[in-house]
């Protein structure tokens, strides 16, 4: 089929061979069938589905490029937006900008590789949004990172990848993932629930009632204004709880720990039970008792 241009709100289906499809202003579809196909997308602002083909074995089959905006104008930065992808094996910015991946509805990047983007960004509305690795350069398949996301004003699902993220949750309340890696999660305003799993991660929970778990791994935890609560189970690490705040928060214990054990460290209070340690930084072993605690 060769080269396909839209203009509008376009339905672009491609051939067998390998096409290239470039995609216009308004909301499109865009399929490349089989073959390795190039999408062309000039940070038009507005919201598009693609699905590729097969998924390669090695190397990139399909790719949607970022290029320079099209026409006169001042710009600060490009992106592309994707309400659905299937079947991409990577998103690169080509352009002279800054680029930002705008995610709407339910959007799975974990088999696109990102090269080029400064972030990934939410909708105003629910939206559930799965990281995919960064890679620096497209011919370069073991050079990684981790995500950037930054979540909209709706209550949303980020799930972060096996590497170091940031993810910043938005004024909803969120549920927020880091999975691997030494991850820094942020849930700003609204209730949210955060899950650091592995690795050495930094949570804060924002303002509003949040749930803070940090996984294995030696962690960081703030849970930020308001009632919250700091989930822990055994084996996970050293801790440190940098603002807890007696009477208001509670410390959530895995129903397997039989019995936690308080002493002082230089004065702050250090838990102690089955190979995890919870430092209550600021708050003193009498100040420590029951009703701290909730069991799970």
């Amino acid at each position: 089929m060769g080269e396909v241009d839209g203009l509008d709100d376009d339905v672009i289906f491609g051939d067998a061979g390998d096409d290239t499809i470039i995609g216009g202003y308004g909301n499109d579809y865009l399929d490349g069938g089989a073959g390795d196909d190039e999408f062309y997308i000039y940070g038009s602002g507005s919201y598009d589905q693609f699905v590729g083909g097969d998924t390669e074995e090695d190397g990139y089959g399909d790719v949607i490029y970022i290029a320079n905006p099209q026409g006169t104008g001042a710009y600060s930065f490009v992106s592309v937006g994707i309400t659905s992808i299937h079947g991409i094996e990577a998103i690169e910015n080509i352009s002279s900008y800054d680029a930002y991946i705008y995610a709407k509805g339910e959007v799975d990047l974990s088999d696109t590789k990102l090269i080029g983007i400064e972030a990934i960004r939410g909708s105003s509305g629910a939206d559930i949004i799965t990281a995919g690795a960064y890679y620096d350069d497209i011919a370069d398949t073991t050079a990684s990172s981790g995500a950037t996301v930054e979540a909209g004003s709706g209550n949303d699902e980020v799930y972060g990848t096996s590497y170091g993220d940031f993810i910043y949750g938005g004024s909803g309340n969120d549920l927020l993932f880091g999975n691997g890696g030494s991850d820094v999660i942020s849930g700003n305003a609204g209730g949210d629930t955060i899950y650091g799993n592995d690795g050495a991660d930094t949570l804060d929970g924002g303002a509003g009632i949040d749930y803070l778990l940090g996984g294995t791994g030696n962690d960081f935890l703030t849970g930020g204004a308001d009632t919250d609560y700091f989930w822990f189970e055994e084996d996970e690490g050293s801790n440190i709880v940098t603002d807890f705040e007696d009477g208001t928060d509670y410390l959530v214990v895995g129903s397997t720990v039989d019995a936690v054990n308080v002493s002082d460290y230089n004065g702050d209070a250090l838990l102690t039970f089955d190979d995890t340690s919870i430092l209550l930084s600021g708050v003193s072993t009498s100040a420590v008792d029951a009703s701290d605690f909730l069991w799970a």
